[in-house]
């Protein structure tokens, strides 16, 4: 408020009102001949007229090259009210239909928008993939038995065990992900298993299917404990929508398996004939099954070296980043990434976080903070930051301003002789002198009284209180030098400031609960042995099951890595229902030396299973949402290499242990 800087506030309004900008600056003139308040207005957008923002042709936002022109829309729905943000962005994109003109087209980025497309995109995907999973596993399924009949029976289970999976979750979350509705479109390829492994066994009416179930009863309630034993690891993941994944796919095949131990043999109908089709595809599968066990050795060696591969491949194997969880494809990603530069706005990346038990101690503290910012800004650690303290300064300071303030008539002097020379006239300021008396003596602004306006709308994302704790943040851009902005963290008596890489932070978030799921895994794979160990009273049997399981899980591994695909969430999420198929496919195998008719039984089912397998997950690989693709392929090939590798182990009998014969002396005739 010196004469000096009230003359050269003056000019600049000269200069605004003669640029775009003008009816902004006539409007606020009178009463702000300074520019504060428009200044303020920059600062909130972080949008200002600078080498970092946008560039203005006319009033309208443009990149660099003149290629797009952007807008900023902001909408009123919660981040959580999905309903309402679909209609805000459907209503969007209307608008832009309605004035379209030539070619032009619009990109609509955040994510409200990222919401709505994934929930779009994962819907077409699973309504459009769950039709042709079934079409084909119907068509697949009627050309091995030709029955209608089989076909209705097989779909009990699997449409019981989905709704009461579903069920659960709801129950017990309030809601169910996309991500893990989508995944029950693949809980196909094991609900299936079950029907198929009873009703290929029948040749009779529902007198004959209960005997079947009882005789094929002990092995799917085997396979069943220990698949679920692999999946209950993800019900103690620290991620929600894992553990939904997980009571999802219990809950499930529980259901299934329940329903095709006591309902499915009621269901069965008097009379019912289920012939048997492509006899030749099995009778070649049939005789490589029984020379199977002589390619054990060449089995051993492709283990051997898929480990090798693993362990000394020259890449990364796990994918720790957050980002390999988005359902967003890679090109939305950077093109919202490129909108957020070219409108100079925050990236989401970095920040520091200042944590305090009151409100003012969590401004004061920022207001310190931005002191330093400034000086690490002019060194070029940062281009720039975004406080809370900037548009509500601490009280203290509010206070000190106000006493800084000179009285009324020492400004109208002041401006008097600033105005001088300028086409201005004085009465016109009138109201500038006005506000100026009233704020030397009007109570500091709060949050409060911001509520209902645009910066309190901005505030509370920048100040607010978490477990009776304040924090307020401070908004990085383009931090070039981190280890500088790490040193500005610590305690200072009863505040906290803590410098936040986010994207950092949730890759190691990723990684210990990627950790965590492995040693669950890891203690998962021990119990399971010991539950076939007390099943089959036998230390070494448990072997012939859970060396085949592993070596699919192994040589999947080893091609998706082969292949350039790093392990992600998904990945391993997916390698637990390759487990679960393996387990499966390796106790039905051991069935096979009991009879002959097991050949013409059960081996008939165990490949009929592994191919509605693979056509269920292939479909996945059609999907457009990046997570499911994976699953798709993974599980497509581990189920193929179940197949092969328990074929190879599973079939034959561990060796007996030859006992060695006690020899005893004859007793000798007793004398006389």
């Amino acid at each position: 408020m010196s004469t000096g800087g009230l003359k050269q506030d003056l000019r600049r309004r000269l200069r605004g009102l003669g640029s775009p900008m003008a009816a902004m600056e006539k409007r606020f003139l009178a009463a702000d001949p300074s520019g504060i308040f428009i200044g303020l207005v920059r600062s909130l957008s972080s949008l200002g007229e600078n080498a970092h923002g946008p560039r203005r042709d006319r009033g309208v936002w443009m990149t660099r090259d003149d290629s797009r022109a952007m807008l900023v829309a902001e909408i009123v729905p919660d981040a959580f009210d999905l309903e309402r943000q679909v209609v805000a962005v459907k209503t969007l994109r209307e608008i832009f239909e309605d004035i379209r003109q030539g070619n032009t087209s619009m990109v609509v980025t955040g994510p409200p928008a990222f919401a709505v497309d994934t929930r779009d995109v994962i819907r077409a995907d699973v309504r459009l993939l769950s039709i042709l999973a079934l079409l084909a596993v119907a068509a697949f399924l009627f050309l091995v038995f030709w029955s209608g009949t089989f076909l209705v029976l097989v779909m009990i289970p699997l449409l019981i065990g989905s709704l009461v999976a579903i069920a659960s979750v709801i129950l017990a979350f309030g809601s169910i992900h996309g991500i893990t509705l989508a995944f029950g479109v693949t809980l196909t390829g094991v609900a299936v298993d079950y029907p198929i492994h009873l009703v290929s066994q029948i040749r009779g009416g529902p007198a004959q299917a209960r005997e079947h179930v009882r005789q094929i009863w002990p092995t799917i309630r085997l396979g069943v404990i220990t698949t679920l034993i692999a999946y209950a690891a993800l019900i103690f993941s620290d991620f929600t929508g894992l553990t939904q994944l997980g009571l999802f796919t219990v809950t499930g095949l529980l259901t299934a398996a329940g329903v095709t131990r006591w309902w499915l043999p009621l269901m069965i109908p008097k009379g019912a004939v289920f012939r048997h089709g492509m006899r030749r595809p099995h009778n070649v599968l049939e005789r490589l099954g029984k020379r199977a066990p002589r390619a054990r050795t060449w089995a051993a060696l492709s283990i051997i070296v898929a480990a090798a591969f693993i362990i000394l491949v020259d890449q990364p194997i796990r994918e720790y980043s957050i980002d390999s969880l988005s359902p967003i494809p890679a090109d939305r990603r950077q093109d919202d990434r490129q909108l957020r530069k070219d409108l100079g706005m925050w990236s989401g990346g970095k920040l520091l976080a200042v944590v305090a038990p009151a409100k003012e101690q969590a401004l004061r503290k920022s207001e310190l903070i931005a002191r330093q910012l400034d000086q690490l800004k002019s060194t070029g650690a940062l281009r720039d930051f975004e406080l809370a303290a900037r548009f509500l300064p601490s009280q203290r300071t509010q206070r000190q301003r106000q006493l800084r303030l000179p009285d009324v008539d020492t400004l109208r002097n002041r401006f008097d002789t600033a105005v001088d020379g300028l086409p201005f006239k004085r009465e016109a300021f009138e109201p500038f002198f006005r506000d100026f008396s009233d704020a030397r003596s009007q109570p500091p602004l709060t949050m409060e009284m911001l509520q209902h306006t645009t910066i309190g709308s901005l505030l509370s994302t920048m100040l607010f209180q978490i477990d009776g704790q304040w924090v307020a943040t401070i908004l990085l851009h383009d931090v070039r030098d981190p280890a500088r902005l790490d040193q500005l963290t610590g305690r200072d008596g009863e505040t906290q400031t803590v410098y936040i890489d986010l994207k950092a932070m949730s890759n190691a978030i990723m990684y210990r609960a990627t950790d965590r799921i492995l040693r669950l895994l890891a203690w998962g794979g021990l119990f399971i042995y010991l539950v076939l160990a007390v099943y089959f009273r036998d230390l070494r049997k448990p072997l012939y099951i859970l060396i085949p399981t592993g070596a699919a899980v192994m040589m999947a591994t080893a091609l998706l890595l082969a292949a350039g695909v790093k392990l992600t969430v998904f990945h391993m999420v997916t390698l637990l229902l390759v487990i679960g198929l393996g387990l499966d496919y390796a106790l039905f195998f051991n069935r096979l030396t009991h009879s002959e008719r097991e050949w013409a039984t059960t081996f008939k089912a165990l490949w009929v299973c592994a191919v509605t397998t693979v056509l269920v997950f292939g479909m996945l690989t059609l999907s457009h949402t990046p997570p499911l693709q994976a699953v798709g392929l993974t599980v497509a090939m581990g189920a193929a290499l179940c197949l092969v590798y328990g074929a190879i182990w599973s079939t034959a009998t561990p060796r007996k242990r030859k006992r060695k014969k006690k020899w005893r002396r004859k007793k000798q005739p007793a004398p006389g």
